[in-house]
């Protein structure tokens, strides 16, 4: 479960700076690429957590095979920008967040509360991103 969200954090990280790279050239105001660029920098701060809990538990990052699915919503909208806000932040963040509350119970149930803890912080810190989406 861990590994998975770490690697979803990975792909959030490159897709958060795709979106600053592959959108500059509409020259959008300052502020929408200071958003991605806080998104990115919250993306790496999980996928740290993640790694670090996961060697705490006796695994590294690319022990186990993990889906693409939100880097393949980013080739999808490669070429516009309405497209990427509408498949990113507004279908695969937003599933992430119902998905982060059955994950932190599943972690609950297996009595890892640490791994429920960072699970529970990184679902409340998505929710900005979620509103990003919703903002543009």
């Amino acid at each position: 479960m861990l590994h998975n969200l770490a690697h979803i954090e990975l792909n959030a990280i490159d897709l958060a700076w795709d979106t600053v790279a592959r959108f500059s050239h509409l020259r959008l105001p300052p502020g929408f690429y200071k958003d991605f660029a806080r998104v990115a920098d919250d993306e790496s701060r999980h996928f740290g957590w993640c790694i670090q809990r996961l060697a705490e538990l006796g695994f590294e990052y690319g022990d186990m095979v993990a889906h693409d699915l939100l880097w393949e919503g980013a080739q999808g909208s490669a070429g516009d920008l309405g497209a990427r806000f509408a498949i990113v932040p507004m279908s695969q963040e937003a599933r992430g967040l119902d998905a982060g509350k059955r994950l932190v119970e599943r972690l609950v149930g297996a009595e890892d509360q640490r791994s429920a803890s960072i699970v529970a912080v990184i679902a409340t810190e998505e929710k900005a991103h979620v509103a990003l989406g919703k903002s543009r």
